[in-house]
């Protein structure tokens, strides 16, 4: 396991390190044991300075919470509530598109992480490059796959390639016609996100 050196994370590992003092059992010892070392879990812990490491595991908590609280906001959950809902936002999650399956402006389909499990693949993270801040974002173009961005709908990603977009002065895209399977929308080119063909 990996974390940074937060407060919870170290006393979380030093419950670990006296596991024998709580628990009574020598054949629960055993067992505890026999199921780290078969599954080769130990705690590495990110140096304490740096702060910038772990930002892929991070954003996943983040998006987690904030599915959850956009969700059911302050209520409580009993436990199989609670689990239902954790399930969705895992399928939400491993639903997020990383490219585009092809070129054709018919299609509407995109590769995701839930591809990857399926098929029991552990590169999924080095298919798309991560560019954010690198480099200026271009302009939609027409016929790119992109997924729409829609506050109202939470655990609901929806796909759909541009028809159409009006450039103003400098040559910045304002406005993208999009077509989903279903129908036509007017988004800014702000509320899309523009997946890479594989």
């Amino acid at each position: 396991m990996h974390s940074d050196c937060g407060t919870k994370f170290v006393g979380a590992s030093k419950l670990f390190e006296t596991l024998d003092k709580f628990t009574q059992s020598t054949e629960h010892q055993k067992k505890c044991r026999g199921f780290l070392i078969a599954h080769n879990i130990t705690w590495h812990f990110n140096p304490p300075s740096a702060i910038d490491l772990g930002g892929l595991w991070k954003a996943g908590v983040k998006s987690t919470k904030t599915l959850i609280h956009r969700t059911i906001g302050i209520h409580r959950l009993k436990y199989e509530e609670l689990s239902t809902l954790l399930t969705s936002i895992e399928v939400t999650l491993n639903s997020w598109s990383l490219s585009a399956l092809s070129p054709s402006p018919l299609d509407f389909n995109a590769l995701t992480p839930s591809n990857f499990l399926t098929l029991m693949l552990s590169t999924a993270n080095t298919l798309q490059f991560r560019s954010k801040w690198l480099t200026d974002q271009k302009n939609g173009t027409v016929d790119t796959l992109v997924i729409i961005r829609e506050s109202t709908i939470p655990l609901c990603r929806k796909h759909g390639r541009i028809t159409e977009v009006h450039i103003e002065q400098g040559g910045v895209v304002r406005v993208a016609i999009i077509r989903t399977a279903t129908r036509f929308l007017k988004h800014p080119p702000v509320k899309l996100y523009p997946l890479p063909i594989c």
